[in-house]
């Protein structure tokens, strides 16, 4: 479970950086990066590709019904333990953490009680005043810019031996409960990274994603790593099965920004789905779809398709579109 809380600075917007572009060729040497996992060695099936896929999207997902640009932490992490029995629970968190920051290629360390510098804090509920059946263990974090400014989870001392690992997904950013394979899911538990979680860590940290990056493109540069972790014999149906499954998913947001179609089945199936989450997933994805159309993430560049998907936005209150719209506008009047 996890809560957000945006500062009153942060407004979405696009990147004009080029390599967000990339759609299925990333050029970059290291992205191969520890990413041959088991999915694709040994004459992995294209279908394996898809549910990897799948996965990395549903991640982007707020479970209310929102989806969530890109937010990372941009530098080392210092944990400070709190609550009840915290030198019964303190060494398995922190094992739990580290296994989670290293993955991603991060730095994290505890941090003294009275440490300045602690940005993350693990408290460990007693279970005299436990927190709601429900929400066992719970997730916050603040940002900036989409730079993760600190977190702080919260978890029950009888539930922190299964949602550990869990929570330390959240603390990284990711924000979706995905149906698939991967420690964020609600439909199954793992004491264990995946190989998709690593993957994915790998990814948000990498140099090829930014803060504030748009789901559409990162999407794209997970799919781009598949395939170049691809076998020769392989790449072809990798490379088929990831173009197909990027055109698909546009065609389905497409019809949610257009308010014909829903947002992905995890999300519906989650029970924390509200009106108001789904309204602002609706109108996330027309300014998604803008910037995706604008810079050619996933789709081809269509100027007329970002502005009037932009405008969509716009017109529902959605900041961002209307900043860019207002740029857009005053480049081509200058």
């Amino acid at each position: 479970m996890i809560h957000c809380k945006k500062s009153r600075k942060d407004s979405w917007g696009p990147r004009r950086n080029g390599r967000y572009r990339i759609l299925l060729n990333p050029a970059r040497a290291g992205l191969a990066l520890a990413v041959c996992f088991a999915l694709l060695q040994s004459g992995a099936r294209a279908e394996d590709v898809a549910a990897t896929l799948t996965v990395a999207w549903e991640s982007f997902w707020h479970q209310t019904g929102y989806l969530q640009a890109i937010q990372r932490w941009d530098g080392p992490v210092r944990v400070r333990f709190s609550g009840a029995s915290v030198a019964r629970h303190k060494d398995f968190a922190m094992r739990q953490l580290v296994e989670v920051f290293e993955a991603a290629g991060l730095p994290v360390s505890e941090a003294t009680a009275d440490d300045p510098a602690a940005n993350l804090e693990v408290e460990f509920v007693s279970a005299s005043h436990p927190l709601p059946s429900s929400e066992p263990c719970i997730t916050n974090r603040s940002w900036r810019n989409f730079v993760i400014q600190r977190a702080k989870v919260r978890a029950n001392e009888q539930s922190l031996w299964r949602c550990m690992l869990h929570e330390s997904m959240h603390v990284m950013g990711f924000a979706g409960h995905p149906m698939g394979n991967t420690v964020l899911t609600y439909f199954a538990r793992s004491d264990r990274l995946t190989d998709i979680d690593r993957l994915l860590l790998k990814t948000i940290y990498s140099r090829d994603v930014e803060p504030g990056m748009s789901p559409f493109a990162v999407l794209s540069v997970v799919a781009g790593r598949l395939i170049a972790a691809a076998g020769a014999d392989t790449r072809s149906d990798v490379r088929q099965e990831a173009t197909s499954f990027l055109r698909r998913t546009v065609r389905e947001m497409e019809a949610f920004g257009s308010g014909s179609g829903e947002g992905p089945t995890v999300v519906l199936r989650s029970g924390k789905a509200t009106n108001a989450g789904l309204a602002q997933g609706r109108t996330d994805i027309q300014f998604f779809l803008g910037v995706a159309y604008l810079r050619g993430h996933i789709v081809e560049l269509d100027k007329q398709k970002a502005l009037d998907w932009l405008a969509k936005a716009a017109a529902a209150s959605h900041v961002g579109a209307q900043r860019l719209l207002k740029r857009l506008s005053e480049e081509q009047s200058g």
